[in-house]
C-alpha cells in the first residue's frame, strides 16, 4: 500500500528550497508578546554564514572537524546553513559530525537528511547562535536601547 505522506517526504527531501524555509522558520525567536510591541524598533544585524563542507573532507584529503567548527567561529555567525554533512556515514569513519560540529561550534542544530548512505545519513545542516537570541529579547526589553546581552 503506498504511503500517503510520500509526495511530501519526496519534496522534503529534494528540495533545498523547501529545506531552506523550514530551517528559516526554526530560527524565528519566540518573544513574549509583552516585549514585541516597541515604539522603537531595535536595529540588529543578521550575520548569516554558508559552507558546503564537503562532508568535512578539505582540499588536502583530510578529514578534519576541528578545521571546520574554527572557520564558523571566526566569524561569529548567528545563523550557519551547512551542506554535504554526514553522519554515521562509513566514508567519514561512521562520525556524527551534527553533534561533533554543535559541540565544537556550541550552537543549537536542526538536520535536513536528504539521504541514507552507507549506513548512516547525508543532509544539510542549520545552526543558530543562542547569543543572537538574546541580544533580541534584551533589546525589546530595553525599548530598542542599545543592550550588552552578550
Amino acid at each position: 500500500m503506498p504511503d500517503a505522506l510520500s509526495p511530501v517526504k519526496s519534496i522534503m527531501r529534494s528540495s533545498p528550497l523547501f529545506i531552506t524555509i523550514i530551517a528559516l522558520l526554526w530560527a524565528i525567536p519566540i518573544v513574549p508578546a509583552a516585549y514585541s510591541y516597541s515604539p522603537y524598533p531595535a536595529h540588529i544585524k543578521l550575520r548569516v554564514m554558508t559552507y558546503n563542507i564537503h562532508v568535512g573532507v578539505g582540499v588536502d584529503k583530510k578529514l578534519d572537524l576541528q578545521r571546520i567548527a574554527d572557520v564558523i567561529n571566526d566569524q561569529h555567525p548567528d545563523l550557519v546553513g551547512l551542506q554535504e554533512v554526514d553522519r554515521g556515514v562509513k566514508r567519514t569513519q561512521g562520525v556524527d559530525q551534527i553533534a561533533e560540529l554543535a559541540r565544537l561550534t556550541r550552537m543549537q542544530f536542526v538536520f535536513a537528511h536528504n539521504l541514507d548512505y552507507q549506513g548512516g545519513q547525508y543532509g544539510s545542516l542549520f545552526f543558530r547562535a543562542f547569543r543572537f537570541w538574546r541580544r533580541i529579547i534584551a533589546s525589546t526589553r530595553t525599548n530598542g536601547k542599545q543592550s550588552d546581552a552578550e
